[in-house]
């Protein structure tokens, strides 16, 4: 038996984990058996601000009006690191201003009714355990259930590669949606946020 065997039979794993391992199972090993730290960046505080600030509209926590004053209130307080360079453009002023005209022109999530958002889903697949969190989980006028995920990234296209490993986090969450609600959703959906593009 591996000296590792008991660690992992024990461990507790999420899509990005999981992911991980699929890119380059050194660096899993480093990080989630070794136990080194990664660093946080740039492009992981900006989606965690964005993430923040539709958890709070969705919950009712704050107006919607109030959303384009949020965002420009915590910008600099969640986004510790520098954007990394790039020739073009100052990735930290272009990406303050996509934010802001999101929200600026934010008007909700349209006639869906807002059933919760960043569920946090404990399950089991073949006694594996697995932790996931579902951005936005909506009803429609006929019951159905849609599950959104928030993403800073711009997919291209809903068949694009980054398209489908978004895909492929929401299939599995669909598990325990399908545990807790009796239904699997009919309709995953992605909110590109910085372009405004829903996929």
């Amino acid at each position: 038996m591996s000296k590792y065997s008991e660690l992992i039979d024990n461990m507790v794993f999420s899509f990005s984990r999981l992911q991980a391992f699929y890119q380059c199972p050194y660096q899993w090993k480093l990080q989630y058996i070794d136990g080194l730290e990664g660093e946080n960046n740039f492009f992981a505080e900006y989606g965690n601000l964005v993430h923040s600030i539709l958890e709070k509209y969705a919950k009712g926590e704050a107006e919607i009006y109030e959303l384009p004053l949020l965002f420009e209130e915590q910008y600099d307080e969640f986004i510790q690191h520098p954007a990394p360079p790039n020739k073009f453009c100052d990735l930290r002023v272009k990406y303050f201003e996509e934010g802001k005209a999101y929200f600026e022109n934010f008007e909700g999530f349209g006639d869906y009714e807002i059933v919760d958002a960043e569920r946090e889903f404990l399950f089991n697949i073949d006694n594996i355990k697995i932790k996931g969190y579902a951005d936005l989980i909506l009803r429609d006028k006929d019951g159905n259930l849609h599950v959104v995920d928030h993403k800073s990234s711009d997919p291209k296209s809903a068949r694009s590669q980054k398209a489908r490993e978004y895909w492929k986090q929401m299939y599995l969450y669909a598990i325990p949606i399908k545990e807790e609600y009796g239904v699997y959703p009919v309709k995953l959906h992605i909110n590109a946020f910085r372009k405004n593009q829903w996929f």
